[in-house]
């Protein structure tokens, strides 16, 4: 019987993980809550959230709403979008500007939403449309703790996610050939 059970069990977590979401529109966010921006007092910075979109999936209608701006950001990138399937790379980008009168330590709350557009109704069915709400803080630092860089310039110069897996296969391939040539010394 514990077999049985155990095969039960098995199957409902394949189905759980092989059945595919409803869910292909997506977005990267370099700050939320416990990761805020830190800007200066009168810097102004564009900055870039990615829209995505999943493999296989048709493309995607979105639209973006600012719906805190702190009186700081505005969306400078344009309100609505088309999200290819596999697409990595639509940038929503807002435009964050602190007063110059700011005060080292102020916080700003900015919020948005990204909502999928819905399809047109077909035969009475009501769509829901998919959103995300991405809120982060700007806080007021010194200009001297200031980043130098936006984080997503600061991300496009760190190894990506392939090629950091290529160089663990290549040097895992590489100690593997080290120690079979040693073994092979010492017979």
């Amino acid at each position: 019987m514990d077999y049985r059970n155990s095969i039960i069990t098995f199957a409902v977590l394949f189905l759980l993980v092989a059945t595919p979401t409803a869910l292909a529109l997506g977005i990267s966010t370099p700050y939320w809550k416990d990761h805020p921006l830190e800007m200066y007092a009168g810097q102004t910075r564009d900055v870039e959230f990615l829209l995505v979109n999943k493999a296989g999936n048709p493309t995607e209608n979105a639209f973006v709403t600012l719906d805190k701006d702190a009186g700081i950001a505005k969306i400078t990138s344009g309100t609505d979008y088309s999200i290819p399937a596999e697409a990595r790379n639509i940038k929503v980008i807002l435009q964050i500007k602190v007063p110059e009168e700011a005060n080292i330590g102020d916080t700003y709350d900015v919020e948005f939403s990204v909502k999928a557009a819905p399809e047109e109704e077909q035969g009475g069915n009501v769509q829901l449309g998919v959103g995300y709400g991405v809120k982060f803080p700007v806080i007021v630092v010194p200009e001297s703790e200031a980043p130098a860089l936006p984080l997503t310039e600061q991300k496009n110069q760190n190894i990506s996610g392939t090629s950091l897996a290529v160089i663990i296969i290549i040097t895992l391939a590489i100690i593997f050939v080290v120690y079979r040539i040693k073994k092979n010394k010492f017979k």
